[in-house]
């Protein structure tokens, strides 16, 4: 009975051994070949690291990119800080272009899905807009209403694309964002200048019209009142604004684009139709 017992621990310390020396073979072997390494095998710690690297494989140019359109937004914040020597009326115009670039979008959503019945906005596209209308609202301060319309389309598209493929929205190879951001760019910067004199008219002949728009023009209108604040500010006659200011800012950016986001709203559906025309052409 005693040899049963010591041959039974003999086997079980072998069996032990022999186990061990195969895991540690394993180990060893795993260490110097990673990428052999099966699924099972791996720790929980092991697959979340293995499922980052392989998103950040697939995603890396729209990685890079959105990081790029971060570093160029900021860029262009220090720049305007740096030339007024104060970051008030940055902040106070870049809200501004922030706010009306998320109404801009929405109004555009709205007629889209009026035409078609189909909601096709996302949280990505808001995002992009809200960073694109901030620093085009910070370029207003710098340069003219043309280029910082455009350079705001440019941003929100390629920003809120590229958003997309990293969260797991609609994907897009990296030559169709370029494209799309062309595309937006100049349609804006077109908009821009053949709606310009159609939205003046239409606001002065509102304004006079009807009392409830009567500050959509003149030298009262929330347009030179904004405008007036964002001067005094940049001069330093003053410190800091009211939120009448946004409020001006606001509603100034919203009836002056208006036109423009209306023809955006068409323009994306009939660019959408044309996809899907594409698409199926090609299948």
């Amino acid at each position: 009975m005693n040899n049963i017992n010591e041959y039974i621990s003999d086997v079980v310390t072998i069996d032990q051994n022999a186990a061990d020396a195969i895991n540690k073979s394993k180990d060893d072997f795993y260490d110097k070949y990673e990428y052999l390494k099966p699924d099972i095998e791996k720790s929980w710690l092991e697959e979340k690291w293995d499922s980052a690297c392989e998103w950040c494989k697939e995603n890396w140019q729209s990685i890079v990119s959105v990081f790029v359109t971060i570093v160029i937004v900021v860029g262009i914040v220090i720049l305007s800080i740096s030339t007024f020597g104060t970051a008030i009326p940055v902040i106070a115009v870049g809200v501004v272009g922030a706010i009306v670039g998320v109404s801009g979008q929405l109004i555009s959503d709205i007629i889209s899905c009026a035409i078609t019945g189909d909601w096709a906005g996302n949280w990505q596209s808001y995002i992009g807009s809200a960073i694109g209308g901030f620093a085009g609202g910070v370029l207003l301060l710098l340069t003219n209403p043309i280029a910082a319309c455009s350079a705001e389309a440019a941003i929100s598209t390629f920003f809120g694309e590229n958003l997309e493929n990293i969260t797991w929205g609609q994907k897009r190879l990296t030559f169709e964002i370029l494209f799309d951001t062309g595309l937006s760019t100049g349609t804006a910067a077109f908009f821009s200048v053949a709606l310009s004199k159609i939205t003046g008219k239409l606001s002065k002949t509102l304004s006079k019209k009807i009392p409830v728009f009567k500050r959509l023009s003149g030298i009262n209108s929330y347009d030179a009142s904004f405008k007036m604040v964002i001067t005094k500010l940049k001069q330093g006659s003053i410190k800091k604004f009211h939120y009448k200011t946004i409020r001006n800012g606001v509603i100034s950016g919203l009836s002056g684009g208006t036109l423009e986001n209306i023809a955006s709203g068409f323009f994306d559906e009939i660019k959408e139709w044309y996809d899907e025309w594409r698409e199926l052409s090609q299948n």
